[in-house]
């Protein structure tokens, strides 16, 4: 097996697939830095070097979730234009979440830094407070993830399948944004020719 430069390059000109790839790092870094500020906390500064990993880890979160929005502004200019009006609202909530993703986890990234700096006493106080700062962006990125999983895996937004058999048909008096989109019949879809 052999690593296909052309077809990673390709998916990074892609907006759609650039951001399905952009979304993963923030989601994992999200579970990981609550479970290395739980660890941190329970530890309760005996490590030091925990709370440096857990501190790199929010801040490496704020950058790729700020970049997962940027690559989401892309991949939405694409496609809001084909959506009816109940999966553009859907759109419209993963992307106000996400826009506030970063920070959430710059919140955190301060008390966790509060964790390292603070004297003795505030320290353990810190570090909870972290955690559930943690805690509370993990499940805040676990919502924006849900959001975009609806969005892709049952309404097919992003996919080339969603274009693949769609005609476009209006819903709405002209001037109103949304339109409908229906399935093609099977074979009508089968007659024509692939772009």
């Amino acid at each position: 097996m052999t690593f296909d430069f052309e077809a990673v390059y390709a998916s990074m000109r892609d907006p759609q697939m650039r951001h399905a790839i952009a979304v993963h790092l923030p989601a994992a870094l999200a579970m990981l830095g609550f479970l290395a500020a739980l660890l941190s906390a329970v530890l309760s500064g005996k490590r030091a070097a925990l709370r440096g990993v857990t501190l790199s880890v929010y801040v490496l979160l704020v950058v790729t979730a700020w970049l997962a929005v940027l690559s989401g502004e892309s991949a939405r200019a694409e496609i809001t234009r084909l959506l009816p009006g109940e999966v553009h609202d859907i759109v419209v909530t993963h992307e106000a979440m996400a826009e506030k993703t970063w920070a959430l986890a710059l919140i955190t990234a301060i008390l966790v830094l509060a964790g390292c700096v603070a004297g003795e006493k505030l320290k353990r106080l810190a570090a909870w407070l972290a955690v559930i700062g943690a805690l509370a962006t993990a499940g805040w990125v676990a919502q924006v993830a849900h959001y975009g999983g609806v969005l892709v895996y049952e309404h097919g937004v992003g996919t080339a399948a969603s274009t693949a058999f769609i005609e476009i048909k209006p819903s709405k008096p002209p001037g109103v944004r949304a339109a409908a989109i229906e399935p093609k019949p099977a074979a009508e879809a089968e007659e024509q020719p692939s772009p």
